[in-house]
């Protein structure tokens, strides 16, 4: 197939005969990549891309649910990513090049595609959090409605995050992350993709400027601030982009049936090789977002006559994808609400949810999607659209007003309100940024405060802030205990020498120099250990022989502490609120960890070193110490992990003079 005069033009030049003779040969080709019904209308339905949608969202609905049985589902929003590109790229350009766009029409069709199901979901999410969710949460909460409301969530999430940000799970409106970069890129390209139409620019090669600049942003941030690379516009618009450039670059062109299936194979293997290899662990997006999108772009190139492309347009797989949206909307909010309820992530935990979540997406879309996008008046459209963005507005404005208040605390009683206001200073107690290195610091920040040298066997600290944990209460036993204190942790670093990030090599590498020049009595290895791959673990006989090496006779492995879900104040509130009690002990909300302790046991047996078990001292047959005292200021963690460090720093301290 031989292109015309007109078809080499560039997209926005394109008159009405070039159209018009685009749209016959696309009828008549037997793979067609792009068609369209008519010059300015909507893209010609193609079921394909409505299973993509589906492999996407279950993708990501199952790496919420169960992070084990799909390590890197998260990709599937990469996948919603170019999908979406694609398809506003597809709607806008015929009306450009007509010269029927309207930026209000534009806008109005977002307005009735997002608006319905995501109002529903946030005002839900806020009734529920009236009632399961402290003070400090629900203010929380309210913020992040007033982010989502505002389409910023991706930028409030980037300031949040940190390792002492609260857990994911008391977030229920995180996902709205990737809503918000969406919108904010619809908020820009239409501009100026106009613009670049009516100057008579390339369109294809703002859209290739955009996707190596944004890809080059992306990668350089995600060693500097990877929170950004992560949740921001700048990092994220080339996946977007990639979209874009298909849709722009929609001559057809004449390619043998068999490279298409191809096409489709390879895209589908980069999507499902993404979704089991990356994990959490990778520094994501960058180039590891290629698979996915990629993947994306050649499956949605390759056309829906593919075996690919026949099995994605399956009507089971359709439907899916036809409340993809809804269902994207409703999952994360029930699995985080489920985790702040104190209920353990269990695969019949994880099915009920799924479950739960088709169905509220089912009936979200049935009675209340399809009614409004589909009203045949033009009056009632527009009425819907008013309608809706005063409901947003509504819903920003209790968001502030949610967060302004402190939560609302007037809907507790006196013991849920002393729980509530629990508040411990762990940057000062642990040191942070001066002996409990963050990870945008580097070993240069350790200070000479943390070696304190009085005279005594020095007991030094070596491990990620769980080692940490134990400072405050090894520093009050320090002198009637005739030992001093030295500690050298770094967050999310454990201390095993040669494996992890560069930065955690570089602050292991100086720890253990400084242990060889400071020759401490006892060394404490402790870190959340659950929290880095085997391999850490397998490779920690590197740390014990170069201990030994520098002639340390004392080495004391720390095991795991329990962990209360999502924390212990959390999980004490929602017992409180079913059994009117504060219990000393207490199972409900706790993992024990316990296969991780006998794994570090026997670990420490066969390399000779001294082993604490946390959980045999805090730990029984009736559950866990939830306080050490009679107060609830007397709790042994505030967050999901940290224990009671003055009661721990007994036990330990008298193991280290064994």
């Amino acid at each position: 197939m031989t292109a015309s005069r007109a078809d080499r033009q560039s997209p926005c030049s394109m008159r009405d005969s070039s159209t018009k003779s685009l749209t016959m040969r696309f009828q008549t080709d037997p793979a067609p990549i792009w068609a369209f019904e008519s010059r300015a209308s909507a893209i010609k339905y193609r079921p394909d891309i409505d299973g993509l949608r589906a492999v996407a969202v279950i993708g990501v609905v199952v790496y919420h649910a169960m992070p084990q049985w799909l390590p890197g589902g998260f990709v599937g929003v990469d996948v919603f990513f170019v999908i979406s590109g694609y398809l506003i790229t597809s709607i806008i350009l015929p009306e450009i090049e007509s010269g029927s766009f309207s930026f209000w029409n534009f806008y109005r069709r977002r307005i009735r595609r997002i608006l319905p199901a995501l109002v529903v979901v946030i005002a839900a999410v806020w009734i529920i959090g009236w009632f399961v969710l402290w003070p400090t949460q629900f203010a929380q909460l309210g913020l992040h409605i007033l982010a989502a409301s505002t389409f910023v969530s991706n930028y409030l999430l980037a300031s949040e995050s940190g390792y002492f940000d609260a857990a994911a799970q008391t977030k229920p409106l995180l996902h709205l992350w990737s809503l918000a970069i969406e919108e904010q890129f619809y908020l820009i390209w239409p501009g100026l993709l106009l613009v670049a139409c009516r100057l008579r620019l390339s369109a294809a090669g703002l859209l290739c400027f955009i996707l190596v600049t944004s890809f080059s942003f992306g990668e350089s941030s995600l060693a500097r601030e990877p929170a950004w690379a992560f949740y921001g516009l700048p990092g994220r618009s080339w996946e977007l982009a990639i979209g874009a450039l298909l849709a722009v670059l929609r001559k057809p062109v004449a390619v043998p049936m068999p490279i298409f299936n191809v096409m489709g194979v390879v895209g589908a293997a980069l999507i499902v090789i993404s979704m089991v290899v990356v994990d959490q662990t990778s520094p994501f997006p960058g180039w590891r977002a290629l698979g996915p999108t990629v993947g994306t772009a050649a499956l949605i190139a390759a056309g829906p006559s593919t075996p690919v492309g026949r099995l994605l347009s399956l009507r089971p797989v359709v439907a899916i994808g036809l409340i993809s949206y809804p269902l994207y909307l409703w999952h994360w909010p029930l699995i985080a609400f489920a985790g702040i309820a104190g209920v353990q992530s269990t695969p019949r935990v994880a099915v009920t949810i799924l479950c739960l979540s088709l169905l509220l997406s089912w009936l979200t879309y049935t009675a209340i999607e399809t009614p409004i996008r589909s009203s045949g008046s033009i009056m009632l459209r527009r009425c819907a659209s008013t309608s809706l963005i005063a409901l947003l507005f509504g819903a920003g404005i209790l968001g502030a007003v949610t967060q302004w208040s402190g939560g609302l605390a007037f809907r507790l009683d006196q013991t849920q309100k002393r729980i509530a206001d629990f508040h411990f200073d762990y940057d000062r107690a642990y040191r942070g940024g001066t002996c409990l290195i963050g990870q945008a610091q580097d070993e240069s920040a350790f200070t000479s405060d943390c070696v304190r040298d009085v005279g005594a066997p020095l007991l030094l600290l070596w491990g990620d802030s769980h080692a940490a944990h134990l400072y405050p209460g090894l520093k009050t036993l320090e002198g009637q205990a005739t030992f001093s204190l030295a500690q050298f942790t770094a967050s999310a670093c454990a201390p095993v020498l040669d494996v992890g990030s560069s930065h955690c090599r570089r602050i292991n590498d100086f720890a253990i120099n400084q242990i060889a020049r400071l020759k401490p009595h006892t060394v404490i290895l402790a870190a959340s250990w659950w929290a880095y791959p085997d391999n850490d673990l397998v490779n920690l006989d590197r740390s014990v022989d170069q201990l030994r090496r520098i002639g340390i006779d004392k080495v004391i492995l720390v095991g795991p502490v329990p962990i209360w879900n999502p924390s212990l104040p959390l999980a004490l509130l929602a017992f409180y609120s079913a059994h009117r009690e504060i219990p000393k002990r207490m199972q409900f909300g706790l993992t024990r960890m316990t296969d991780m302790d006998n794994t570090l046991h026997k670990m420490s047996l066969d390399l000779g070193i001294a082993y604490f078990s946390v959980l045999s001292a805090m730990c029984d047959s009736e559950g866990c110490l939830t306080r050490v005292g009679n107060d609830v200021s007397d709790l042994t963690a505030w967050d999901s992990a940290t224990i009671g460090s003055i009661f721990i720093a007994n036990r330990l301290s008298w193991r280290s003079h064994q």
